[in-house]
């Protein structure tokens, strides 16, 4: 009896203390939305989309991005064919600026080895500039006669797309013709591609607007060569942009860095991101990625910024056109087209987190409290307490629903305990999944 007695005392210690360790590797989360202190009104300003639709797209999703009121589409037409007729309409329609992209390392007038680089052909300098400059010039008058027929005034030109990626293309192709040019050869090159390109542009229409350099990272030492040579030659950018894709916390880093710059040296331009989104393949679909990205954005206070859209490990092409830069999966919405839709449906106060286990963006007037967020790790009881300027009166109604992170998507109902303590009002969430997205309401 006493063996037995044995047995059953040690497996209730055990599983005690297996308790014990469970818990301590996965206490209560504890999470605070404090609108109290908040300052900050939600911009929606990272609502832009890239080339993952056109007028072609299915009308579903069109309807889609103009109910979001996108404000921005960048995109190229390495067809050169910049005059589309429908593209202008269909933008004009939704109201989106059209930011258009002359020239990127895969095309260009004559082909990448010849004339992105004007003055670069075969790998040697040469001072010819006629190809580049009629290049432009046919493509900004294609542009205004196809717009001004639209009654479209919102068009922007960027110059170039990731430069400083051509740089390194174009470097590895002639150095395996055995033809050597140095960095600071390219560079040079880029930036007096840079100069005949804007003047062209701005000689054709002043009132354009044109945008870049749209390097495809932040180089802080890049851009402040650029600006420097740009505000010395009368060439800024009207509005300065880059791509951000590796690190979505340090984006108001970057921008506040680079508007520091600015304004030292009393320049004025507007700041773009035209391209976001990871682009490691295994988080491009995550909702807590996205929320990350669109947190970062909206604190930076950029002008617009773009999601970008990549080629996925099922090999489907995320810049198709009824893709919808990734949001849309074989004609299902994903997650993180969920996360698009509320986020553009907030108003009022903005509050957000990127935590290493969750993420949320939360907005508040005076009539809804809206919570987007997502666990980066699976999660037991977790507690969300909500602080607003009316301190701790009990929202009226309640409501929500929880999106899995498969692409068989479906939505279902969260189970959530609500109370009003002194601090404000408690949310309480028994478990909460990884990769899960979930939308909260309180009226």
């Amino acid at each position: 009896m006493k063996k037995y007695v044995f047995i059953i005392g040690f497996a209730l210690l055990l599983s005690l203390s297996l308790l014990v360790y469970y818990l301590e590797r996965n206490p209560v989360k504890e999470i605070v939305i404090d609108f109290s202190n908040s300052t900050e009104e939600i911009k929606h300003n990272a609502l832009g989309l890239t080339f993952g639709f056109n007028y072609e797209t299915p009308k579903e999703y069109i309807d889609f991005v103009k109910y979001v009121r996108a404000p921005l589409w960048w995109f190229y037409d390495s067809g050169g064919n910049y005059g589309s007729s429908k593209n202008y309409q269909m933008a004009n329609d939704i109201g989106m600026h059209v930011q258009i992209v002359l020239s990127d390392f895969s095309f260009g007038p004559g082909g990448f080895t010849k004339n992105f680089w004007p003055a670069i052909n075969d790998c040697k300098n040469t001072d010819n500039w006629t190809a580049w400059e009629n290049y432009i010039e046919k493509s900004v008058l294609s542009i205004k006669e196809v717009a001004n027929k639209n009654n479209t005034t919102n068009v922007e030109i960027d110059l170039t797309n990731e430069p400083d990626l051509a740089w390194q293309s174009l470097m590895g192709e002639c150095k395996k013709n055995n033809l050597n040019i140095g960095a600071n050869d390219l560079k040079n090159n880029f930036l007096e591609s840079w100069s005949k390109g804007f003047k062209k542009i701005k000689g054709i229409d002043s009132s354009i607007m044109v945008a870049g350099p749209s390097i495809s990272r932040y180089d802080f030492n890049f851009l402040k060569d650029f600006i420097d040579y740009a505000s010395d030659n009368n060439v800024m950018p009207d509005i300065l942009t880059w791509h951000e894709f590796e690190n979505s916390s340090a984006i108001p880093e970057h921008v506040s860095e680079i508007k520091n710059y600015l304004l030292t040296e009393n320049i004025s331009s507007e700041i773009q991101i035209n391209e976001y989104i990871s682009n490691n393949v295994s988080d491009i679909n995550k909702p807590s990625i996205f929320i990350d990205y669109i947190s970062a954005i909206e604190k930076s206070n950029v002008k617009f910024s773009a999601r970008t859209c990549w080629i996925e490990s099922s090999g489907k092409n995320g810049c198709d056109k009824d893709s919808l830069d990734n949001l849309i999966y074989a004609n299902k919405k994903r997650s993180t087209w969920y996360v698009f839709k509320e986020y553009s449906e907030m108003s009022g106060k903005v509050v957000s987190s990127m935590e290493n286990d969750f993420s949320f963006l939360s907005s508040s007037d005076k009539e809804t409290i809206k919570i987007i967020f997502s666990p980066k790790r699976d999660l037991l009881k977790t507690h969300m307490l909500i602080k607003t300027e009316l301190h701790h009166v009990l929202p009226q109604n309640l409501s929500g629903y929880v999106i899995s992170s498969t692409d068989d998507l479906a939505k279902d109902a969260i189970d959530i305990n609500i109370d009003n303590v002194p601090e404000g009002t408690m949310l309480t969430f028994d478990s909460l999944k990884k990769g899960y997205l979930y939308i909260i309401e309180l009226r």
